[in-house]
């Protein structure tokens, strides 16, 4: 299954009220979306069952880890006349709102919940003097708000390139510095246009080697690291993305 988007805090906060969870889609890799102003939002009937299985790890488990990669590339804001994808930060708004839900999260069920930004473009970017350490933000909403306002920076949407590649591979190192942890998940933000120099010859091959059996992907889920992406599409996508 493949897409939420602009609805999606909504769509969070109804499905919080039944089981707290994380407001994403689960995805391999995203697919190109295309130019977009006004996106919407879905969620699979298989994206609602990964979101309660996630809310329940954390409220048996009490303890979670859960890392942020944002896109930065250059499509967001619109590169050489093309249409923005995510004008209004979106992805920006979109994980406060998740931050602050799992301090309340974490403050209701007695839940330590660690939480680190990164971003991806051209390459993997998490480095704690500019994306900031992992942070317990149970009881405290507003721990990350710095950090995550960071991402309406022009120098947070200028790269060139959409690597997943480097993104998986980057979320995968740094999960893997994390101690043992039942519940761990990643969130990604991207507006689904998939691009590098190094593949440009062979986009579609390196899209298919996102998911190959020796991939970061699939070592995430492996071992058993949640991924979710959120991809911003626009409306008349919207309906063929989610499956």
């Amino acid at each position: 299954d493949y897409y939420a988007s602009r609805g999606l805090g909504d769509v969070y906060k109804r499905q919080a009220q039944e089981d707290p969870g994380i407001p994403a889609e689960q995805a391999p890799a995203p697919e190109s979306a295309g130019p977009t102003a006004a996106p919407q939002s879905s969620l699979s009937e298989l994206s609602q069952k990964n979101l309660s299985e996630f809310g329940s790890c954390i409220a048996n488990s009490k303890s979670a880890d859960l890392l942020f990669v944002l896109d930065q590339s250059a499509s967001l804001v619109g590169y050489q006349g093309s249409t923005p994808t995510d004008a209004e930060g979106f992805r920006v708004d979109a994980t406060r709102d998740i931050a602050t839900q799992l301090a309340h999260l974490g403050a209701d069920s007695g839940a330590k919940i660690n939480v680190k930004l990164a971003g991806f473009g051209s390459e993997y970017y998490s480095d704690s003097a500019d994306y900031g350490e992992w942070v317990d933000v149970s009881g405290n909403p507003d721990a990350l708000k710095e950090q995550i306002e960071k991402f309406r920076s022009s120098e947070r949407v200028a790269d060139l390139e959409t690597d997943y590649g480097a993104a998986y591979a980057g979320a995968l190192r740094e999960m893997a510095q994390r101690p043992a942890n039942d519940c761990r998940a990643v969130v990604f933000f991207t507006d689904g246009n998939f691009y590098s120099d190094e593949a440009q010859g062979d986009i579609e091959g390196a899209k298919n080697a996102l998911c190959a059996d020796n991939s970061a992907v699939a070592a995430l889920r492996s071992s058993h690291i949640r991924l979710f992406n959120v991809g911003l599409v626009p409306p008349e996508a919207a309906a063929s993305q989610v499956a």
